[in-house]
């Protein structure tokens, strides 16, 4: 019995101590399968190196560490991209340290800003506004982008803060970055933005202060329409349109007869965003301004889109024009006024190909049935896409008659 007892023992020792040395191979196998991952973080392949590592789990991450640590080439700056794959506290505090100590490349430390962001590290909140603070452009770039990612209060000042950097592009971004989180703090300071000596940051505020929407924004605005800079002042003209500003209205209305036409055009536009009775006339008489260079056509562009019905006589009036005609026309449409059908057939027969055009695709608006024999008649025109649009007009319009011309019109032309 007991002769069976140490065979039996001796058999369990040789099943643990084989078992032992079977998991030991299984961890060197794996160690010289993470080894090599490792070293295709250097290649143009790494992003597929990276997703294995991944699959490998919690082994592969002290050696990933290990490699942004003490790693060459390209391999610290990919292995801490890696890193963010994997949800461990030694990861997250290997990062932070990476971005703090400033004995680490550039590119790496970039690379851990943005990795803290993408796992969302609170920890990492007061180093990445540092690096906002007093980094170099993509390390801040990078923590700008990590600080909106975690989701900060704090991270809103810092970001603000960057406007006053000295690179461009990471204003811009702090500009984007503002407007994406729609920061009410951020008003005033993007309104500064417009005077940016660099020609993208002004239009970049633009838009920033376009999805803010702050009504302590539209007094500086109003402010900065009276400034010498050009592109300040069409700036501020855009942004007051897109926010809608009612309040802006009699300023916008002042700089409709300043003597630059851009910045006439741009308060036109600002006006028709804004939607206020009060711009109509003013635009009608932008429409009729005789500087070649306004591009009366944007007028009636406006006046249209504002469905201006006061606008129509004016604008019949355009249809003669031969800069305006065509967009006059398109205006037309879009009012939909009785009053402009019979102009609007007239157009048809018009010299230029363009009036034409819009008249056809007008009168294809106002779906009138007095306007079916003079399209059916347009048919026949010399232009193709008078054709066209006198086909769709007819469609439009629906009658038995104008679908009969429809059909006979394909015929012909297949």
């Amino acid at each position: 019995m007991r002769t069976n007892y140490r065979v039996i023992l001796g058999i369990i020792i040789i099943f643990v101590g084989s078992g032992l040395l079977f998991s030991q191979e299984i961890k060197a196998e794996e160690q010289k399968k993470i080894d090599e991952l490792i070293r295709s973080l250097g290649t143009r392949y790494w992003d597929k190196a990276a997703a294995a590592l991944e699959e490998i789990g919690e082994p592969a991450v002290e050696p990933l560490i290990e490699a942004m640590l003490h790693g060459s080439g390209r391999v610290p700056e990919n292995a801490a991209y890696t890193l963010a794959r994997f949800d461990s506290g030694k990861a997250e505090e290997a990062l932070i340290t990476v971005l703090e100590d400033r004995k680490f490349s550039s590119r790496v430390r970039a690379a851990a800003a943005e990795s803290l962001g993408v796992i969302k590290s609170k920890k990492a909140e007061i180093p990445l506004i540092d690096a906002v603070q007093n980094d170099e452009g993509q390390i801040r770039y990078n923590a700008i982008q990590a600080l909106v990612k975690i989701g900060s209060d704090k991270a809103e000042m810092a970001i603000i803060e960057a406007l006053k950097d000295e690179v461009w592009w990471v204003r811009r971004w702090a500009i984007r970055t503002l407007g994406e989180i729609r920061s009410k703090k951020a008003a005033k300071p993007l309104v500064q933005a417009l005077k940016d000596e660099h020609f993208e940051v002004p239009w970049v505020a633009v838009e920033a202060l376009e999805k803010i929407n702050s009504e302590e924004a539209v007094r500086p605005l109003i402010s900065s329409l009276q400034e010498e800079e050009l592109v300040v002042r069409m700036s501020a003209s855009s942004a007051l349109g897109r926010i809608k500003a009612q309040e802006a209205v009699p300023a916008l209305l002042e700089a409709l007869q300043d003597e630059n036409w851009m910045i006439r055009e741009e308060a036109a536009v600002a006006l028709a965003r804004i939607s206020s009775e009060k711009a109509v006339e003013p635009l009608i008489g932008v429409l009729m301004d005789e500087d070649s260079c306004i591009r009366r056509e944007e007028a009636a562009w406006i006046l249209g889109e504002m469905r201006a019905e006061e606008a129509v006589e004016s604008l019949i009036e355009a249809l003669e024009d031969r800069d305006t005609g065509p967009m006059a026309a398109l205006a037309l449409g879009k009012i939909g006024s009785e009053k402009a059908l019979k102009p609007l057939i007239r157009a048809l027969m018009d010299e230029s190909t363009k009036v034409r055009r819009a008249s056809a695709w007008a009168l294809g608006k106002l779906k009138s049935v007095k306007a079916v024999k003079p399209l059916i008649s347009a048919l026949k025109d010399e232009d193709s896409e008078v054709q066209m649009w006198a086909a769709l007009a007819l469609e439009k319009i629906g009658t038995a008659e104008a679908m009969k011309a429809i059909q006979e019109y394909k015929k012909q032309n297949t």
